[in-house]
């Protein structure tokens, strides 16, 4: 009998048809290298999809029986090798142009402390192995194709967004100016990601706002919150938590938090690193200078239409849209009976725990639901949990939930492994429903407002001096009768001159007809002439440029062509290296074996 056996997949064969409104939540695993000093892997990548649970030699379940090798399916496996960019590019790309054109999107790395999260996540920017929210915000703040200036929008307290009058905002720009840098975080030596993603509305302008909260014992905390100044000698003072509220459309947010407007990648992480620092702080502050954690960044997206001039949003706030992104770095998944802690520690490891059981417990709820109708569901425990409750909403369709499952395969986490794995196991079963397309009309233009007087501008700029006018009177005499003949029978004709006053008054009338009917046919050509000049120019544009990304695509294969012809010669070599040492290892055998007779 076969000591291998391959787990459920979830979600595939279970149920013979999926909704069409909803999506599974797609469960990633990636496999963090072993370190120096250890050779056996207890979690070993199959292929692109699968990894393999192998017990380490001599391991004993419970019941005495030995533990058998166990297959896992997720939507995309990383061994040790997968650089950065690849895992985002598979994980996190799509979540950006979802976030641009309107929707939500919550992204979580799950895992014991130690497996890679938080390199997954932030990554070291510095050695140019940037994580997901670098190559985020680089691409977000690239694919944004108008901003607002600063302080157009600002938070109203109540998770959603107003505009500032002009005045007000250049008073706060001003202000903004006089401050100093808060951190010290060098980009210098950085490569950005110059890539960008479609999706950006260009009769929309776009304000970006990030904030960077902590869950701790179950109690939310603002790491970005401004404290207040101390006396010298006077111990400052301890972090206060937030609670969390619902807004007007049943969405949950973290009371009184701090929202900071950023216009690039290096503002933004400076902010982060900003909240990394106070993290610090208040972990000494709290006791817990080795305290487990969640953190959750999130990255909120203001739009607002632009007015009928094309330049200036409109001032109604009612009319702005707000989509969000958040990065959840969860803690570390192990038990307390692994880290040995005691009191303190011990306390904050079972709230940690707890969360993570609580999430477990929504997970699995949800599962349950969707096999029995919806008068028969059972309530989700989301309220049980900080965490839970804050993330709700997406688990009830507000936008994509995806988790990164990070793995150390080293032999002394296979327990914790066994644990990992089983709930990976049940998140991917769980099916969303699918975030409603949000709708950025352009009023049925071909191309956008702005577009469209960019190019006007540029065509009556290259017009310019070349303008004929209106058609000369000559051009009308073909659509009138000829006059009658221009004879007096003598001065007091008046039948001969009321006949050619009556003739020429309404010539008269029809050229005036005439030219109104013919100057209105003439804009209305030009205009719609111009409209579809500036589509098939825009179009050529689009070509052009899809064109050069063929280019460097076809680039690119022949570039991964050539690396893959030299791995195979590699790989090659390698095989007859091997076979070569297996012949003469079992040439030295059978001399031994010989020698023994």
């Amino acid at each position: 009998m076969s000591s291998r056996k391959r787990a459920n997949t979830p979600g595939r064969h279970r149920h013979a048809k999926r909704a069409d409104d909803r999506d599974p939540v797609q469960v990633t695993c990636r496999l963090r290298p072993l370190s120096s000093n250890e050779s056996e892997a207890c979690v070993v990548a199959i292929d692109e999809e699968h990894v393999k649970l192998v017990p380490p030699a001599g391991y004993i379940l419970r019941n005495g029986l030995p533990p058998v090798e166990t297959t896992y399916k997720f939507s995309a496996v990383f061994d040790e090798t997968a650089s950065q960019r690849m895992v985002f590019d598979q994980t996190s790309l799509d979540l950006v142009q979802d976030v641009i054109k309107g929707k939500d999107g919550l992204l979580f790395t799950y895992g014991v402390t130690g497996s890679g999260k938080t390199y997954t996540m932030t990554g070291t920017p510095k050695n140019q192995k940037d994580g997901i929210l670098p190559h985020t915000l680089d691409i977000l703040f690239n694919s944004l194709l108008s901003r607002a200036d600063k302080c157009i929008f600002v938070p109203d307290g109540r998770n959603g967004f107003e505009v500032q009058p002009e005045g007000v905002a250049m008073l706060e720009r001003a202000r903004l100016a006089l401050r100093t840098p808060c951190s010290k975080f060098e980009f210098k030596y950085r490569i950005p990601d110059t890539r960008a993603v479609r999706g950006a509305n260009d009769d929309y302008v776009y304000a970006v706002f990030v904030s960077y909260i902590e869950i701790y014992n179950n109690v939310a905390y603002d790491l970005l919150e401004t404290t207040p100044l101390v006396e010298r000698g006077e111990k400052p003072r301890p972090p206060t938590g937030k609670g969390l509220h619902q807004d007007s459309k049943g969405n949950m947010y973290v009371d009184k938090v701090t929202e900071v407007e950023v216009s690039s990648t290096e503002e933004a992480f400076e902010q982060f690193v900003k909240g990394q620092e106070r993290r610090r702080v208040a972990q000494t502050m709290l006791n817990a200078e080795s305290s487990r954690s969640h953190s959750v960044f999130n990255i909120r997206l203001v739009m607002a239409p632009l007015d009928a001039s094309g330049c200036e949003p409109v001032r109604d706030s009612s009319l702005l849209h707000v989509s969000q992104l958040s990065l959840v770095d969860l803690a570390g998944s192990e038990r307390s009976k692994r880290t040995e802690n005691t009191g303190d520690r011990l306390f904050e490891s079972g709230k940690i725990n707890q969360s993570l059981m609580t999430l477990r417990q929504c997970i699995e709820k949800l599962r349950e639901n969707q096999k029995t109708s919806p008068d028969r569901a059972g309530q989700v425990p989301y309220r049980d949990q900080k965490l839970t409750h804050l993330f709700k909403n997406y688990f009830e369709g507000q936008g994509k939930v995806r988790m990164i499952v990070c793995v150390n395969p080293s032999v002394t986490d296979y327990e914790e492994n066994v644990f990992v794995m089983s709930f990976a196991e049940q998140a991917q079963d769980v099916e969303i429903v699918r975030a409603v397309e949000v709708n950025f009309g352009n009023g049925n233009l071909p191309v956008s407002r702005r577009r469209m007087a960019q190019w006007n501008n540029e065509i009556e700029s290259a017009l310019r001096g070349h303008n004929d006018g209106f058609p000369d009177t000559q051009a009308f005499s073909v659509f009138f009768d000829a006059p009658p003949p221009f004879e007096l029978n003598g001065p007091g004709d008046s039948d001969s001159i009321a006949r050619l006053r009556q003739h020429y008054q309404s010539t008269y009338r029809k050229r005036q007809d005439y030219g109104a009917s013919a100057e209105q046919k003439v804009t209305e050509f030009e205009g719609a002439f111009r409209s579809y000049l500036c589509v098939a120019d825009t179009h050529r544009r689009r070509v052009e440029e899809m064109e050069r990304e063929k280019a460097e695509v076809e680039t690119e294969n022949q570039r991964l062509a050539a690396q893959f012809r030299q791995t195979k010669r590699e790989l090659t070599a390698l095989k007859q290296r091997v076979s070569k040492y297996e012949l003469a290892e079992q040439v030295k055998s059978d001399k031994e074996e010989e020698f023994k007779r």
